[in-house]
């Protein structure tokens, strides 16, 4: 079938009490042989309306849909490129930094040793031992809980 029938490529954003609460996009794919339905599913709690579904086509129209009820499935269909947009683009949502970068962000010089696992055991099929440092812990978000990089 025609990704057009289907929309593939097609971003939905729904706002709640002037609050952005799920974007989607329709995409089926989600990796080496595994997919999904097509569609795309908000799961929005206890909420019993949403305010306005703002949906961006495949073929860049826009759509905006208002007072929608939740629990229910809707169907759109997507309008012709050349129609007038209700609403001109997703505006941006600003998320505050969890990372702050650091110049220089390592003091480190790392000495790989001079082993050689092949003469240890001759059926490996790498060398382990001259990969780097095995493991690194860092506080990144500052919760007072380490995290494993």
């Amino acid at each position: 079938m025609d990704n057009q029938v289907k929309a593939i490529g097609a971003k939905a954003l729904i706002k709640s009490n002037g609050k952005v609460v799920g974007y989607g996009e329709n995409f089926v794919s989600r990796g080496f042989q595994s997919s999904i339905p097509y569609g795309i599913h908000f799961g929005v709690d206890s909420l019993l309306e949403i305010d306005t579904l703002i949906i961006t086509w495949p073929n860049n129209a826009i759509s905006k849909h208002s007072n929608l009820k939740t629990n229910q499935k809707y169907t759109f269909n997507q309008p012709s490129s050349d129609s007038e947009p209700s609403e001109s683009q997703f505006k941006s949502v600003k998320y505050p930094a969890i990372l702050n970068k650091i110049d220089p962000l390592f003091i480190f010089d790392h000495k790989e040793n001079r082993y050689i696992d092949f003469d240890n055991e001759r059926l490996l099929t790498h060398m382990s031992s001259n990969e780097g440092p095995a493991l690194a812990i860092e506080d990144i978000n500052g919760d007072g809980k380490p995290i494993f990089l």
